[in-house]
């Protein structure tokens, strides 16, 4: 028989402390008689409009938003009908909602399939994609409830600060924010910074291609150190020792201080990044990959010389230099926000980071016998047939 591992008492009182933190918060999601009159158009307008009678854990979690709670829910609970009444809920409390999606698809998918619960409601949506043009999303910024990626928000951002005109600008209004797959996009994408920037002279990357053979003779472990998540790089004092004794002379802490710089780029590019896993080659291009969607990044790029010491590592040409016009940290688009949940099948495992870096409260709702699961929109239908689940 196999046994299961003994769990230490550190991760035993956490688990408990997270047990008692989550039975405490859903303690106290029963509606109060305002919120009930509140919700009941918005769980009618789910069932005539969009065929999906809303059943209570996905009633439970529309409160929780409301709340400003954000909301663990398994795959395939109802979390796009959750996040449309969610943001049904605060337009009625007369706020403007952003609902952040992982990518353009799914903000296009929701907006429609969500669009005749709005309706019903009175209440405007659009959605914001990659090709829409300025007077696009000057339309869909002014309606009560916005659909858009992350991406596309945040580009919004750098585009409305270099606009001199103000007929340019989104005139997008950030009062309160739903964010689908909270701990990808607020924890693992935020590792990336969104850069707006515009191509300039070309240069050569001689001393980046000296680095990057420089770093692939450093041996891990006695060179340089690796975090466990694998995130960070640091070199050790044998590590230093190498690089002095390539570049003689150099003071690395002092007036050579930028090598230091080229070498930790070299570094990181050789030691915690891999090839078809966070970045692809391809037409002669380094491309980034999304580590939580597993899709090209088409417009992002590494800051700080890393694109160059990826390059290097890679004997590709150089891309022509970018010169950074502007760019945004998840982290700051967020914090934009007056308010802000989230939610997402897997957000528990991240309360701590979340509670500690967001500011956000997590709550997991009990999960419901297994029984019949409902069905996503079929592209090709602007009516989708549902089948709704049963308990």
């Amino acid at each position: 028989m196999t046994q299961r591992p003994r769990r230490s008492p550190a991760d035993a009182a956490r688990g408990w402390l997270d047990r008692r933190a989550n039975s405490r918060l859903l303690g106290r999601l029963a509606p109060n008689k305002e919120e009930a009159r509140e919700l009941a158009p918005i769980f009618a307008a789910a069932a005539s409009a969009v065929g999906l009678s809303p059943l209570p854990p996905q009633e439970r979690a529309t409160l929780a938003m409301l709340r400003g709670l954000s909301v663990e829910l398994p795959t395939g609970e109802g979390k796009t009908l959750v996040g449309a009444m969610a943001a049904a809920g605060l337009v009625a409390r007369r706020r403007r909602v952003h609902v952040l999606t992982a990518n353009d698809y799914l903000a296009r998918r929701d907006a429609t399939w969500m669009g005749p619960l709005f309706a019903a409601l009175e209440r405007s949506v659009g959605y914001v994609t990659a090709d829409a043009d300025p007077g696009a999303r000057r339309a869909a910024y002014a309606c009560d409830v916005v659909y858009v990626s992350v991406a596309e928000a945040g580009f919004d951002v750098l585009r409305d600060r270099l606009a001199v005109d103000a007929a340019l600008r989104t005139g997008a209004v950030r009062d309160a924010v739903i964010i689908d797959e909270a701990d990808a996009v607020l924890l693992d994408e935020a590792r990336v910074p969104l850069v707006l920037a515009a191509e300039g002279a070309l240069e050569t990357n001689d001393a980046a291609r000296d680095l990057a053979a420089l770093a692939s003779r450093l041996a891990p472990g006695l060179h340089y150190d690796r975090s466990p998540d694998h995130r960070t790089v640091h070199l050790t004092e044998a590590g230093l020792s190498e690089i002095e004794a390539a570049f003689p002379g150099s003071d690395l802490f002092d007036g050579d201080a930028e090598l230091l710089v080229g070498v930790n780029a070299a570094l990181h590019a050789e030691a915690l990044l891999t090839r078809d896993v966070d970045y692809m080659v391809a037409g002669g291009r380094v491309w980034l990959i999304s580590g939580s969607r597993g899709r090209v990044e088409k417009l992002q790029r590494w800051p700080d010389g890393l694109q160059a010491a990826v390059e290097a590592k890679e004997s590709l040409t150089a891309e022509p230099r970018l010169e950074v016009l502007d760019q945004l940290v998840i982290g700051e688009l967020v914090s934009m926000y007056d308010s802000v949940v989230g939610m997402s099948a897997t957000l528990l495992g991240a309360r701590t980071e979340l509670e500690e870096t967001y500011r956000m409260q997590v709550v997991q709702l009990p999960r419901p016998p297994p029984a019949c699961a409902w069905t996503a929109p079929p592209s090709s239908s602007t009516r989708p047939n549902i089948a709704t689940r049963c308990w």
